[in-house]
C-alpha cells in the first residue's frame, strides 16, 4: 500500500445543501429597524475534487482546497506575501535571541506559542507536538515517495526541534533557511499518533481514523462530519488562536462538472466557487446574470505563468539568430500580449512584462526597473535589421546570409496551450517572423525520451511556469537547473541559458535571511532577466473563484499564500 500524506489538506467543512439546508441569514430590516446579520448562516462551498482522505497518494497535486481551514502552523503569508504569526505570537527577528546565525552556517530560531492553544479535540497543543512533528516528518519520509508542504521541504533542514517549555518551539537548523521568518511548520497531535508512529508500521499509522473523518487540527475549522463522495463539514472552532470564526459552519461539495457548478450558482443553491469549480468560460457566462443579480465577485489569483522559452545552447539553436538578444527582443515586441490575455483568460491586465505576478509585495520596485517590451512591429523590424534581415516580397524577414527567419515554435496539441502556441505563432506570421508551427500530444512529453526532448528544441517552445513560489519562476535560468546528458536532461532549465552574474544573484537570494535584501535580489534577477530575455513572458494563468456579494473577506490569493490565509474572519453582510 503506497501512502503519500497530503499538502493542501482538505479538512474543510461541509455538507450538501440538500442534506442539510442553510439557515437564513443577509442584512435586512424589520419594520425600519435594523436586524443584525446571522452568522450562523452555512456558507456553500464548492470545490472540483474531493481528496480520498488525508494521507492517500496524489491528493497534494490534485486538490487546492483550503489549507489553513483545519490546519495550523508557526506562521502564513497573507495575498501580498507577507508573513504573519498564527501559532507563534510573534515571528523570529534576524541578529536576536529569536534567531541567532552562528559561526559554523547553521543557525538557531526560537518561537514563542500563544497562550491557551488547544488541538480540535481540546488537549492542550504545546511544544511538544512541535518537536513530535518533526520526528514524525522524518519517519514519514521513509514512507512517502515524495513529500509535500512546507513542514516536509523545512524539515530536513532541521536537526531537532526542543521543546524548551510547554510554550516555547526551539528550532536547530542544519544551515541557514531563509524561510524561519515565515514557517508554515505545522504541530502533529503526540497523543493522537505517537502510538502508532513508534509501530514503525506505515500500513497501521495510516490506517487511523485520524486521517479521514477523525482528524484532528488546529485550524479556525473543526472537521465535524465527512461524508464520503458527497460532502464535508466544519464547525468554528472556539479555540482558534486568532479567534473564533465569524461564519459558524461551512460545507463542502463536490463537482467537477464546471456547467453543474454554474447551474448550482444560478439556482442560488451554493454561495462559493473555488479550486477550479468553475474556469475562465463560466466566470463569463456568470457575470451577465448571477454576478449583477447576487453583486457577486470573481476572485483572480495567479498560479502559472505562460512563457516562451528560447534555445540558448548554440549546438541546437536553429536560426543562430536566436543567439542574439536582438532577436528575443524582437519577438516579443511582435506578440500584442494584452490582446493574448484577453484571448486566454479574459483579462488585459494579466498580460506579463515579468516572470512574477503584481501582487508580490516587490513587484511595484521590480515593474519600475525591467526593461518593457510593448506590442510594436515596427520595432520588431528595426531590430531584425540590426541584424541583417530584411522583408522580402513576401513579408518575411530574410538575410543575405542566414535565409529566411523562421523559427520553430513548440507546444502542445490540446486545450489552452494548443490554442495560445496557435496565436503566438501568427502574431510572429504578422511580424514578418516565419514561424513554423510544431504541436505534439501531451503524451510524447512523458516517458523517459520527454526531457532530452524538452531541452533540445531548436527554437521555441510555450510552457508553464509554476508560481509558487515565484523564486520558481527564477531558477530556471541558472546553470544549476541546466539539463544535460549527464543529469539525464532533468534540469528544469530546459533553455540552457545562464551568466555567471545571474548565478551570483540566485545563489545570494537562497543565502539570504534578510526578506528586504531577499526582496532586492529578486528585483535585479527579473532586471537582468528583462534585458537579456532568456524567456518570453506571456501571461499570467489564474484559478477563478466566485461568491455572492453578501459574503465579505474573501481575497484573491498570492502564489504562496492561499484563498483562505483568513477565512475566520469572512462575515455575512
Amino acid at each position: 500500500m503506497s501512502h503519500r500524506l497530503l499538502y493542501l489538506v482538505p479538512l474543510v467543512v461541509i455538507t450538501l445543501a440538500a442534506c442539510a439546508p442553510a439557515a437564513p441569514g443577509g442584512s435586512s430590516t424589520d419594520q425600519g429597524r435594523s436586524v443584525a446579520v446571522d452568522q450562523s448562516r452555512t456558507l456553500r462551498i464548492v470545490a472540483r475534487v474531493e481528496a480520498p482522505s488525508f494521507a492517500e497518494p496524489g491528493g497534494a497535486s490534485k486538490v487546492a482546497i483550503p489549507l489553513r481551514m483545519s490546519t495550523a502552523g508557526l506562521a502564513a503569508k497573507d495575498s501580498s506575501e507577507t508573513p504573519y504569526p498564527v501559532l507563534a505570537e510573534t515571528l523570529p527577528q534576524l541578529n536576536t535571541d529569536t534567531w541567532k546565525v552562528f559561526p559554523d552556517g547553521k543557525m538557531e530560531t526560537t518561537y514563542r506559542l500563544r497562550p491557551g492553544l488547544t488541538w480540535h479535540d481540546g488537549r492542550p497543543l504545546t511544544a511538544d507536538d512541535f518537536a513530535f512533528a518533526l520526528r514524525a516528518y522524518k519517519v514519514e519520509s521513509r514512507w512517502v515517495t515524495s513529500p509535500s508542504g512546507d513542514e516536509r521541504k523545512s524539515a530536513p533542514f532541521m536537526d531537532e526541534i526542543v521543546a524548551m517549555d510547554p510554550q516555547t518551539v526551539v528550532i536547530r537548523w542544519a544551515r541557514a533557511y531563509p524561510g524561519a521568518t515565515d514557517l508554515a511548520f505545522q504541530p502533529m497531535p503526540r497523543h493522537v499518533l505517537e502510538t502508532w508512529l513508534d509501530q514503525d508500521d506505515p500500513d497501521a499509522y495510516y490506517s487511523q481514523d485520524y486521517w479521514t473523518a477523525g482528524y484532528v487540527g488546529a485550524g479556525p475549522y473543526r472537521l465535524a462530519r465527512w461524508e464520503r463522495n458527497a460532502f464535508m463539514e466544519g464547525t468554528a472552532f472556539e479555540g482558534y488562536a486568532l479567534g473564533r470564526p465569524k461564519i459558524d459552519r461551512i460545507v463542502l461539495t463536490f463537482s467537477d462538472r464546471p456547467p453543474t457548478t454554474v447551474a448550482r450558482l444560478l439556482a442560488d443553491d451554493i454561495d462559493m466557487a473555488v479550486d477550479r469549480a468553475i474556469e475562465f468560460q463560466e466566470a463569463s457566462t456568470l457575470r451577465q446574470e448571477w454576478a449583477a443579480r447576487t453583486q457577486g465577485r470573481f476572485l483572480l489569483s495567479p498560479i502559472q505563468l505562460r512563457y516562451v522559452q528560447v534555445q540558448a545552447r548554440p549546438v541546437y539553436a536553429d536560426p543562430q539568430a536566436l543567439l542574439d538578444v536582438r532577436a528575443r527582443r524582437a519577438l516579443l515586441h511582435s506578440i500584442d500580449r494584452p490582446s493574448l490575455a484577453e484571448a486566454m483568460v479574459d483579462d488585459r491586465a494579466m498580460a506579463a512584462d515579468t516572470m512574477v505576478p503584481p501582487v508580490v509585495g516587490y513587484y511595484a520596485a521590480a515593474d519600475r526597473a525591467i526593461t518593457k517590451y510593448p506590442y510594436d512591429v515596427r520595432r520588431t523590424e528595426q531590430l531584425m535589421a540590426e541584424l541583417g534581415f530584411a522583408k522580402a516580397a513576401d513579408g518575411i524577414l530574410v538575410s543575405p546570409s542566414a535565409g529566411r527567419f523562421s523559427p520553430e515554435l513548440g507546444g502542445l496539441s490540446e486545450g489552452q496551450e494548443a490554442q495560445d502556441t496557435t496565436i503566438v505563432a501568427d502574431y510572429l506570421k504578422r511580424a514578418g517572423i516565419d514561424a513554423r508551427l510544431n504541436l505534439i500530444p501531451a503524451a510524447m512529453r512523458s516517458g523517459p525520451q520527454a526531457d532530452e526532448m524538452t531541452a533540445t528544441f531548436p527554437a521555441l517552445n510555450t510552457n508553464n511556469n509554476s508560481l509558487n513560489p515565484p523564486m520558481l519562476a527564477l531558477e530556471k535560468f541558472t546553470s544549476a537547473t541546466i539539463g544535460t546528458p549527464t543529469n539525464n536532461w532533468r534540469g528544469t532549465n530546459k533553455m540552457g541559458w545562464s551568466t555567471p552574474e545571474y548565478d551570483r544573484l540566485a545563489n545570494a537570494f537562497t543565502a539570504t535571511l534578510d526578506s528586504k535584501e531577499g526582496d532586492a535580489l529578486m528585483v535585479q534577477m527579473l532586471i537582468m532577466a528583462s534585458n537579456e530575455l532568456p524567456a518570453l513572458p506571456l501571461y499570467f494563468n489564474f484559478s477563478v473563484a466566485a461568491h455572492v456579494g453578501s459574503l465579505h473577506g474573501p481575497e484573491a490569493a498570492s502564489p504562496s499564500s492561499t484563498l483562505y490565509y483568513n477565512i475566520h474572519q469572512w462575515e455575512w453582510r
